[in-house]
């Protein structure tokens, strides 16, 4: 089963593979005063090194004026939470130190954070704060954990599908804004290898069916859209009974009782349980945080876990088969960060250093996964492309191709538009001279890099070209992926 984006497929030789039951796992299960002191004297420690490090920084978030479009020419901190339990794309793992209970960001986004730090021309640092089920559920009391960069954070990720209605507070105004997405998402179900052809779609998803989900999550959402146990407007089929902490309460099909991604009506805080209206459609059974859903379903107390493919795949992968994906979600939604309303340069500084890590969302999980490495190798190529880059006076542009792949044999340009400007590379040297009597237009140059392992880079870039006197001006740079020669 593949996904646009291909993150179904893997091979036994990936590095890094999770497990599903982590140290930080065993931790949250198991609570306890100890629990709290220890983590709370490991970000105070934590706090320490960075008043010590940035002193000027630990006085609250930044105003929106202190970045521009181009970020800004200091370095500024910045506080980063992230929901800690969407493993593979974003979690807290459990680091000891001195033997207090620290915790690192792990995960996609996490080296996609850190590669947006080593963009010298960002002028960001993070520091980042775990947002687990033990400060509230995913929704929370105050709105979703992704509303907490109107307030408590600079930048709020962890695996947060982008919605309009996800921007909004309880009275219908804009409160944060998301960035431009970074990752793509499909839904599944994740069921015992057994049950696979059983429970081989959600229509085979019938009342002595449990499925467990996450609640405010988009799973949960895909997951009574699809089956039927709500309407595409979240609202609940009469008859569905939900149990509540405060009892059992029965939808009647209209709009008081409903559930989206996010949030729900007052009456169903807290739900811990559907039961369907019929026998046409599944159970539902709530679980605080990710962690518990894939003990349960191997426990039998759930028959199938309604969540993204990403962490479903590697759940599958990391469970040498005992688990598998049985039924794929269509439907393809894109993750973000947030940020404040009112912090629009901050968002535009985010939205162009990540366009350029993903390389405008080409590069996506799979390839992530197959080389971790990825992000902050672009990071770097983004900075040798701004320090390398010459005009002269004439608007001719050279670029020292060998800063940028040291190890390649042998260079090739060629021009998208050679009436406007000739494309030339001599030693090395990456030559762009615009026609004189040439029209105004857009240069496209593809220059591939060929190293002594074999491997190609292809480098792509546009150049603007005026006629003259107008200068000719650099527009903007994109790097393809590594390939095979």
């Amino acid at each position: 089963m593949q996904s646009p984006n291909g993150w179904i497929k893997h091979t036994s030789s990936l590095a890094g593979r999770r497990q599903a039951a982590s140290p930080a796992a065993a931790l949250h299960k198991m609570g306890g005063l100890a629990f709290w002191l220890a983590r709370v004297l490991c970000r105070l420690a934590a706090a320490v090194l960075l008043l010590a490090a940035f002193p000027a920084a630990a006085q609250g978030p930044l105003s929106s004026a202190s970045l521009s479009s181009s970020c800004t020419d200091e370095v500024q901190m910045l506080t980063f939470g992230y929901y800690s339990d969407f493993r593979p794309v974003s979690y807290a793992e459990n680091a000891s130190s001195a033997g207090q209970a620290c915790y690192v960001h792990r995960g996609f986004e996490a080296d996609l954070v850190t590669a947006v730090e080593a963009i010298a021309d960002a002028g960001l640092s993070f520091r980042r704060r775990d947002v687990g089920v033990w400060e509230g559920d995913w929704l929370g009391v105050s709105g979703g954990v992704w509303q907490r960069s109107a307030s408590q954070y600079d930048v709020v990720g962890g695996g947060i599908t982008i919605r309009a209605d996800r921007e909004k507070n309880a009275v219908g105004e804009t409160i944060v804004r998301f960035t431009s997405g970074h990752i793509a998402f499909q839904q599944s179900l994740l069921v015992r290898a057994e049950d696979a052809a059983r429970l081989a779609s959600y229509a085979a998803l019938t009342s002595d069916v449990r499925v467990g989900a996450v609640p405010g999550t988009t799973g949960e959402e895909r997951l009574l859209q699809l089956t039927g146990l709500t309407n595409a407007d979240g609202v609940l089929a009469a008859g569905v009974r939900v149990q509540t902490p405060q009892g059992e309460v029965v939808a009647d099909g209209g709009p008081g009782y409903r559930i989206t991604a996010a949030g729900e009506s007052a009456n169903l805080v807290g739900r811990q349980r559907l039961q369907p209206p019929n026998a046409n459609l599944p159970q539902v059974v709530y679980m605080p945080g990710e962690t518990e859903l894939l003990p349960a379903l191997g426990a039998g107390e759930i028959d199938a876990v309604a969540r993204g493919g990403i962490g479903n795949s590697d759940a599958s992968v990391d469970s040498g088969g005992a688990f598998v994906i049985s039924a794929l979600d269509s439907a393809v939604e894109y993750g973000g960060f947030t940020v404040a309303a009112d912090r629009e340069a901050l968002r535009s500084c985010l939205n162009e250093k990540i366009a350029w890590l993903t390389d405008e969302r080409r590069i996506g999980y799979a390839q992530w996964r197959e080389d971790p490495g990825l992000f902050l190798r672009r990071a770097g190529i983004w900075n040798r492309l701004q320090n390398g880059l010459q005009q002269d006076v004439n608007g001719v542009l050279t670029l020292d191709l060998s800063s940028l792949a040291p190890g390649a044999m042998s260079f090739a340009a060629a021009s998208g538009n050679p009436n406007l400007a000739a494309v030339s590379v001599v030693g090395g040297l990456l030559t762009v001279n615009p026609n004189e009597d040439g029209e105004e237009g857009v240069v496209t140059v593809t220059v591939t890099l060929t190293e002594g392992s074999g491997s190609v880079t292809t480098l792509r870039f546009e150049v603007v070209v005026k006629s003259a006197p107008t200068p000719t001006y650099f527009r903007g740079w994109r790097l393809s992926l590594l390939t095979d020669a």
